[in-house]
């Protein structure tokens, strides 16, 4: 199995705020319900990889995908099409928050945004996601304002 056929969301943002749609995860486009010790192993490698890829030394950069994630959308937004992309979006409403940045998969077109695309999520993951937004809230008001 390759790694490019593992589909899953993630929502929020990097680190303790993010939120791994579990009832997303496929594998060749079939649903997986992961047990307990598999999303344990799962959760593991989403917060460690970087660390683990950085240890190796391999003198490679994982900024490539940045590069082509970027290209992608560059393309979805001078042609339009289907694919979702997640970014950090001004949400307005979606999961219950507004007025706050957060990421979640939307759809891109000429005029930029779309589409918000709200992901349906269990309670707990509401509220988690719900308490990033709050800290990031939280961190947005100790900037400076600009004149």
């Amino acid at each position: 199995m390759s790694a490019r056929s593992v589909r899953c969301t993630v929502v929020g943002e990097h680190g303790p705020g993010q939120v791994l749609v579990w009832e997303s995860v496929t594998v060749d486009g079939i649903t997986c319900d992961l047990d307990v010790e598999q999303r344990t192993i799962v959760r593991d490698y989403v917060d460690n990889w970087y660390v683990r890829h950085v240890a190796l030394d391999s003198g490679r950069t994982s900024t490539w995908s940045s590069g082509l994630g970027g290209a992608l959308m560059i393309e979805a937004i001078t042609l339009g099409g289907d694919s979702a992309f997640p970014v950090s979006v001004v949400l307005e409403g979606e999961y219950g928050v507004a007025s706050v940045s957060s990421s979640t998969p939307v759809l891109l077109g000429p005029a930029g945004i779309r589409e918000i695309i709200e992901i349906p999520l269990s309670p707990s993951d509401t509220e988690t996601f719900r308490e990033t937004a709050r800290h990031i809230e939280a961190l947005a008001a100790l900037l400076p304002v600009a004149c």
